[in-house]
């Protein structure tokens, strides 16, 4: 079974699984904006590591001097902020 990572350019590329570990599919911080703002109305990258410099965006992995985040905390956090209408908190 393979997986996918992202790339620096924003790409992906497909990893085999090795050893039994289950896999997570990581984005940089480019490709988690582009995920969180969807197809038509795409998330500035500023405005997810503004966010994440104030804590109030998605969890993050940090590996080394890189930032990634895991795609189930992209959905998390997005789970998060349903609302049913405009007057609800939050």
């Amino acid at each position: 079974m393979d997986f996918s990572t992202a790339l620096p350019n924003g790409k992906h590329r497909r990893i085999p699984q090795t050893l039994g570990l289950d896999p997570v599919e990581m984005f940089d911080t480019a490709a988690a904006a582009a995920y969180l703002g969807g197809q038509h109305s795409p998330l500035a990258r500023k405005s997810l590591e503004n966010w994440r410099s104030s804590g109030r965006g998605p969890r993050f992995h940090k590996i080394g001097g890189l930032v990634r985040y895991a795609r189930s905390d992209l959905d998390a956090w997005l789970a998060e902020r349903v609302r049913g209408s405009t007057s609800e908190g939050g």
